[in-house]
């Protein structure tokens, strides 16, 4: 448990890679090269998660450059890209559940992208 609210602590707790909010982290975020990764899960309808992502985004000032919405009805992909900074989120409804896996950076260098 302990580990857990550690674990929450390294996530920001506003703007790009902020966690849904009431949401359950399914374990520990990890620091991956230069982006972080998380897995948590909410009850909330998949597409309130998405408006949640896309307002974060908006606010860091990253844009959204691909939305899966109309692909396929219980899986969204979400595309974020700015200067220097992106977040892919991938949303799965289960049943009465929305998996929620979030890749972010804020900075630095990063696959060839330079601040």
């Amino acid at each position: 448990m302990m580990m857990l609210i550690t674990a929450l602590l390294a996530l920001p707790s506003r703007g790009l890679g902020s966690m849904y909010p009431g949401a359950s982290l399914q374990a520990p975020p990890e620091q991956l090269e230069c982006y972080t990764q998380y897995e948590a899960s909410t009850a909330a309808e998949m597409e309130r998660v998405a408006d949640f992502y896309t307002a974060e985004a908006a606010r860091a000032g990253v844009r959204l450059s691909e939305d899966t919405k109309s692909k396929f009805p219980d899986h969204r992909g979400l595309t974020f890209i700015g200067r220097s900074k992106f977040m892919f989120v991938v949303l799965d409804r289960r049943g009465s559940v929305t998996a929620i896996d979030v890749r972010f950076k804020t900075g630095g260098f990063c696959l060839g992208i330079k601040d």
